[in-house]
């Protein structure tokens, strides 16, 4: 017998597809949409991306993406190049990469399920870092320091997912400025600009199989926080962070809003002291596994191995490096980026968290989806969700979703009922450039 009543998590997905329909009829089904011209003004994105630079392309070497229209009943996949610098193999579908900040979803919904479960206390999302008790006070005095003033205590979980916790980003920030203050370039202090510095001397090392590299930033595999030797900054990347910035922070916790990876860092610390598993065991246990997403895990995983996914990886560029088989290191981003999978399998995972398969509350969805206004976000953003975003779009109609640093997307467009993710595989290409040019591929084909 077919049960008719709805389960919890497809009543969420059926009143988010009504909130959808009652404002924008088009993801619908209300108008035509022509499927032939959809692949064809895809085509000519496509070609676009992989043209060479001096036939007025972008060049790009080995771009992946699937686009899925579930109401239309639309698949579209494309994927051009060589999937490693120096090994012979033509770019797949199926061909895994590092998705960056795309992670941050993954670990917020991870977060938004232990809330559910009661699991950070009765207090949910507004508990404290204080009140949670992964961290000893006297870490959390460090953490977070404005003016003399240490704040640390008082963050909270909710301020970790909307990044207005105040704390710095240990990448581009350091502790005498932001990013912003040094023009978008990465701050010297940083993390990212340790990076770059060490990366003549990786690749030299790469030349010689007697060079060790050991003392290289490009080659250390991090932890992420070592409680056991607090002043080490190289002990772990909470370590790094509180040495470097931690008595600098941006501002007071509310108070505004500030991009910071290390927020979540704390976050996948939560998350396994809570869940009681480490951070690659929850993805698997509670978003992978369930939904079949046999080539996603959690970068340089342990327990379980993420070897045993890794099935077929594509290299990034960075900066003209191929980072994955110039063996860039890339254990920093953990709860923060640090999710490999593919595009389908991105595209699977976004729309079974936009349907309410992930979640009992049809209201945890809809927090994840309440956009917050902040004065600051940047020129490409409307609204900030737990661990997503919003675009400023076309024509006011943003795509909802989450960019990462290596080239890398999986959004939602509310206009088409479009799934699209995919990556560009360069840190060098703005994000949000492909995903315009794509949207409006699929809005044109809308009559």
């Amino acid at each position: 017998m077919t049960n008719l009543t709805p389960t919890p998590g497809q009543a969420m997905g059926l009143a988010l597809l009504v909130m959808l329909c009652a404002t924008l009829l088009t993801a619908c089904g209300q108008t035509n949409f022509d499927e032939t011209a959809a692949k064809s003004n895809l085509d000519e994105v496509m070609q676009n991306l992989v043209l060479a630079k001096d036939q007025g392309g972008e060049g790009l070497q080995n771009p992946v993406f699937n686009i899925s229209i579930p109401n239309e009943q639309f698949e579209y996949s494309f994927a051009s190049g060589q999937a490693l610098a120096w090994t012979e193999g033509p770019m797949t579908i199926d061909h895994q990469f590092h998705t960056a900040s795309v992670g941050k979803t993954f670990t917020a919904t991870v977060i938004l399920q232990l809330s559910e479960e009661g699991r950070l206390g009765p207090n949910g999302l507004d508990t404290s870092l204080s009140q949670l008790e992964v961290f000893d006070i006297a870490t959390l005095d460090r953490l977070h320091i404005v003016d003399g003033i240490s704040y640390g205590p008082e963050i909270t979980v909710r301020q970790l997912l909307l990044h207005s916790s105040g704390l710095k980003d240990q990448y581009g920030d350091d502790a005498n400025g932001s990013k912003e203050d040094y023009k978008g370039r990465p701050a010297p202090g940083g993390l990212l600009a340790r990076l770059v510095a060490d990366m003549p001397a990786h690749m030299e090392c790469l030349q010689n199989p007697a060079c060790d590299g050991g003392e290289l930033i490009t080659r250390k595999t991090w932890k992420h926080w070592d409680p056991a030797q607090p002043d080490d900054p190289y002990a772990g990347m909470l370590n790094f962070y509180i040495n470097q910035m931690g008595h600098a922070g941006f501002c007071a916790p509310g108070t505004c809003f500030h991009y910071s990876d290390i927020g979540y860092v704390i976050l996948g610390l939560i998350a396994e002291k809570a869940g009681g598993k480490s951070l690659h065991g929850l993805f698997r246990e509670r978003i992978f596994d369930p939904l079949g997403m046999e080539r996603s895990y959690l970068a340089y995983g342990v327990d379980p191995d993420a070897s045993t996914w890794e099935v077929a990886i594509s290299d990034f560029d960075l900066g003209g490096i191929p980072a994955v088989s110039a063996g860039i290191n890339l254990s920093f981003d953990w709860g923060g980026g640090g999710v490999v999978s593919t595009a389908p399998e991105l595209n699977r995972y976004f729309r079974a968290l936009l349907e309410g398969e992930l979640f009992s509350n049809p209201e945890t969805l809809e927090q994840m989806i309440d956009w917050q206004i902040f004065p600051v976000i940047s020129e490409y953003e409307s609204g900030i969700g737990l661990g997503l975003t919003r675009s400023k779009g076309l024509d006011g109609q943003g795509v909802w979703g989450k960019f990462g640093a290596w080239g890398g997307g999986m959004l939602f467009d509310p206009v088409t009922g479009a799934y699209i993710s995919g990556t560009v595989n360069s840190r060098i290409r703005l994000d949000e450039h492909w995903s315009i040019q794509i949207v409006s591929a699929l809005r044109k084909a809308r009559k």
